[in-house]
């Protein structure tokens, strides 16, 4: 599984949806699941719920997404004590099929940064098929 801390105001974290969404087509019959932590600069639901729909159809998301609660770094981590905080958005975690956290990546480089996307995106796509394989 891979949880994403993210929010619809975040640059970097469409990019990340946009990548997440076509490997999750490309890998959700070998067992991936992806569910995306909304982390919303709205207090209100409805606007969050809203924000993330949007988000969602733009980029085509299939996978999971909840809203999680607003985007203040120190109320995300609150919402996830278990990491020692949270950095950056988005946060990418690993959790493998017994329910370890396996990888945790803060940011994502985007298409723009060339073959830093490329080296990251084959990076996410081999650890996560190595995840996968395990039994």
């Amino acid at each position: 599984m891979i949880v994403t801390l993210a929010g619809s105001w975040c640059p970097n974290c469409h990019d990340e949806a946009a990548f997440l969404a076509q490997l999750y087509r490309n890998l959700r019959g070998e067992g991936l699941e992806v569910v995306s932590l909304m982390f919303e600069h709205f207090g209100d639901f409805a606007q969050a719920a809203a924000a993330t729909r949007r988000f969602r159809d733009k980029l085509g998301i299939e996978y999971t997404t909840l809203i999680a609660g607003t985007s203040d770094r120190d109320e995300a981590a609150k919402a996830l004590p278990q990491l020692t905080g949270v950095f950056a958005y988005p946060t990418t975690i690993w959790v493998d099929r017994t329910g370890t956290v396996r990888k945790i990546h803060a940011g994502f480089s985007g298409p723009a940064t060339g073959e830093h996307y490329t080296t990251l995106t084959r990076e996410f796509t081999e650890f996560t098929q190595q995840l996968l394989a395990e039994k």
